[in-house]
């Protein structure tokens, strides 16, 4: 079988499904462990580990996949000096029309770099304002509901979280100029 020519661009390179030398076991034919994983991941995997050991191969989900159990290995991967591990490849096909361009699905120095705009947005002094923002609109809302008598779940838990959303990360402070722009925070859907 001849060997498919390198990408230049690791993104664009095939994924490496190629782990029989990998002690493990794949489970049934496409769900793999997935059912297993889901009804209880931490009694699968701990049972993965007795069995195979620290690293060992699995399918989860339909995709063939290195299970690395392990503080060492976490620490491994997490800190990836050497850059052998893409967690835009990993997330991709779960995740990348939901979150392309987001800074779960970008790698290395693209990553580092759009981490360090977004940290401000997360020191202790935002995330106390955060929370205070949070549970003011969630009493709000809490408080709105108990006055009817019928309130659709779905449709109010979607409007509140998109008011939070809309707060929290818009930060618009003159409630006026959003009546007046026409968009209303009972108008989100």
């Amino acid at each position: 079988m001849p060997t498919p020519p390198i990408a230049t661009d690791y993104t664009q390179a095939p994924t490496n499904q190629q782990l029989d030398h990998i002690q493990g076991e794949y489970g049934l034919p496409f769900v793999g462990k997935t059912i297993a994983m889901f009804a209880d991941p931490i009694r699968t995997f701990h049972q993965h580990y007795l069995k195979f050991g620290a690293v060992s191969r699995v399918s989860i989900t339909g995709q063939k996949v290195v299970l690395l159990l392990g503080p060492q290995y976490l620490q491994t991967i997490l800190l990836d000096t050497e850059r052998n591990f893409s967690v835009k490849k990993g997330w991709d096909l779960f995740m990348g029309d939901f979150f392309a361009g987001g800074l779960l699905m970008r790698d290395f120095e693209e990553h580092r770099i759009h981490r360090r705009i977004m940290q401000t947005a997360f020191k202790a002094e935002n995330m106390r304002e955060y929370s205070a923002t949070i549970t003011r609109i969630v009493q709000q809302a809490v408080a709105q509901w108990l006055e009817q008598e019928k309130i659709d779940f779905y449709i109010e838990t979607k409007k509140l979280l998109l008011s939070i959303a809309f707060e929290v990360f818009c930060k618009v402070d003159d409630e006026e100029s959003l009546v007046r722009d026409g968009v209303r925070q009972s108008n989100v859907v």
